[in-house]
């Protein structure tokens, strides 16, 4: 039986031990990531906002100095920013909580900063459409 972190129990026969391959997902070490990622409307300054995020994580007591937590500009889909967060916290267990918390400033801050979160609808405008008249 091997535990899942859910506390739930996989039960693996002997036969698949031995035969095929398993995975550990509990990794070497206790540190645990919490990773998140925010898309803003593409007018946002994409130094400012990689900035404020980079603060809200620095400034949450419980991510790690070491590893450095990260910001990145990874993608531009459908004309927004894509900023992926990653940070390591002391436990995989206080991973969930935390980005929790770190959404809450990161939404926060970002509204504080006049920075909009982008929108997953795609609107498509046909010529001759009233709306695109109006």
């Amino acid at each position: 039986e091997i535990e899942m972190g859910d506390r739930s129990k996989l039960i693996v026969p002997n036969s698949d031990l031995i035969s095929k391959t398993v995975r550990n997902v509990t990794r070497g070490g206790a540190l645990g990531q919490v990773k998140i990622v925010l898309r803003v409307a593409n007018d946002a300054d994409a130094a400012a906002v990689l900035a404020l995020l980079l603060d809200r994580i620095k400034a949450h007591g419980e991510v790690l100095r070491e590893p450095a937590a990260g910001v990145y500009l990874t993608a531009l889909p459908d004309g927004a920013l894509e900023f992926p967060c990653i940070a390591a916290v002391a436990s995989a267990r206080q991973a969930f909580r935390i980005k929790s918390e770190l959404l809450f400033a990161m939404v926060a801050a970002l509204k504080d900063g006049g920075v909009r979160l982008a929108s997953s609808q795609t609107v498509i405008q046909l010529p001759g459409d009233a709306a695109a008249k109006a």
